[in-house]
């Protein structure tokens, strides 16, 4: 029978191998990280769900095609920030990739999951992007922290896409749809952007620019210009982002034979996010937590599993010697 004393005994033992765990616990998960960095696949990963198939990597993609044993659209968008003035573009080397493209959930066509991380010393972008079977459309959440040394009072981030549709640089027509939010182009296939987190400026030009030219002087011109070879960008203001802390937005990018079949896919893309505090959050949690099974967290509620079940143990044979 266990007395009070017992559980006296047990919390004792309990809390020596917390202690002991806490110790060593660092050096292990940090080891596992680096194993895992290590075994980071290539930069670029194909997402394939039999409708689109695209070459994604950290902060930008390289093609698109639609279908997916079809046409071979470039579709080259990357990404940029401005915090507080300063710019940072990915397609410039800004950003030092501390985690290259890498698949969390690889299923196809029925379900894939990639993430990327990378950083200017000040931001913080994680790329998680998603695609599932039958859909004609792929959907990146864009995690922004502040990892500088100080709170950023303004942070606008950009995406810029220079899409060339139908394998051809030099005939598309790109467009700025003010009621849908979405900025796309076309040429027999229409490509375009939106986020359920209304746009702050969008951008619609010739080729070729960058990321910094929507975040230094967006032309906010709807068009239609083309056709040419142009570009289309979007970009949204977080605001303030205390040191330490975060904001994401939710972005959906599709591909279509009709503009009305584009917006389709765009509205249902943006139905599997929702907007939360003035930021655009993916609500398919459960894929995310599933597919990255082995984080620390697990390692954690395992090694508490453990400890438990040594502490008892003890306790119990403590319990019948005496």
């Amino acid at each position: 029978m266990i007395t009070s004393k017992d559980s006296k005994r047990f919390f004792a033992i309990t809390l020596s191998l917390v202690l002991l765990f806490s110790i060593t616990a660092p050096e292990a998960f940090a080891k596992v990280n680096e194993i895992q960095n290590l075994a980071s696949p290539l930069v670029t990963v194909n997402h394939d769900n039999d409708v689109i198939l695209v070459g994604v990597s950290e902060g930008n993609s390289v093609n698109y095609q639609f279908p997916d044993v079809g046409l071979d659209h470039e579709w080259r968008f990357s990404i940029g920030t401005n915090a507080d003035g300063s710019i940072s573009q990915d397609e410039f080397g800004d950003y030092v990739d501390t985690e290259t493209t890498n698949f969390l959930d690889n299923n196809p066509p029925n379900q894939q999951i990639s993430r990327a991380v990378m950083n200017d010393g000040l931001v913080q972008i994680t790329q998680t992007a998603q695609t599932n079977a039958g859909n004609q459309y792929i959907t990146y959440l864009f995690e922004f922290e502040n990892i500088g040394a100080s709170d950023i009072n303004n942070l606008d981030v950009a995406i810029y896409n220079d899409w060339d549709v139908d394998a051809s640089s030099g005939g598309d027509t790109t467009v700025y749809d003010p009621i849908t939010d979405t900025a796309y182009q076309f040429q027999g296939t229409y490509v375009g952007m939106s986020s359920p987190l209304p746009s702050s400026n969008h951008d619609i030009n010739f080729c070729c620019d960058t990321s910094g030219g929507i975040l230094s002087s967006p032309n906010n011109a709807n068009g239609p210009l083309g056709p040419s070879d142009v570009t289309a960008s979007l970009s949204w203001n977080l605001g303030f982002l205390s040191q330490g802390s975060s904001k994401s937005i939710f972005v959906v990018m599709a591909a279509a034979d009709s503009l009305d079949e584009l917006n389709s896919a765009i509205a249902a893309g943006k139905a599997e996010a929702g907007v939360v505090g003035g930021e655009s959050l993916s609500i398919d949690t459960t894929a995310l937590i599933l597919a990255g099974a082995q984080t620390n967290a697990v390692w954690l509620l395992s090694a508490l599993a453990v400890i438990g079940s040594v502490a008892f143990g003890a306790l119990y044979i403590t319990s019948k010697k005496n």
